[in-house]
């Protein structure tokens, strides 16, 4: 995912974003894939807490979670995730 992508959907729902995405080379029908990895932390106002390239990292980043009720499109979020 492309960081445009990342900060957009990190702004548009307020909240904290992880993209994963997968790095190497692999033979898919007889053809070589690669996968170009820029895997990606966001914090809930669109920066770049983490961010790696191409090779295969650890990421990590202290994130602050917003309050539940910044996700009015979740509203049973809490219940679900037996947030009481």
């Amino acid at each position: 995912m492309t960081p445009f992508i990342g900060k957009s959907r990190a702004l548009e729902f307020s909240t904290p974003l992880v993209l994963c995405n997968r790095t190497g080379t692999e033979i898919y029908e007889n053809e070589m894939v690669e996968f170009v990895g820029m895997s990606s932390i966001w914090d809930a106002d669109g920066n770049v807490l983490a961010q790696a390239h191409s090779e295969e990292v650890f990421l990590s980043a202290e994130l602050l979670l917003p309050n539940k009720s910044a996700l009015p499109f979740c509203q049973e979020l809490a219940i679900e995730m037996n947030w009481n």
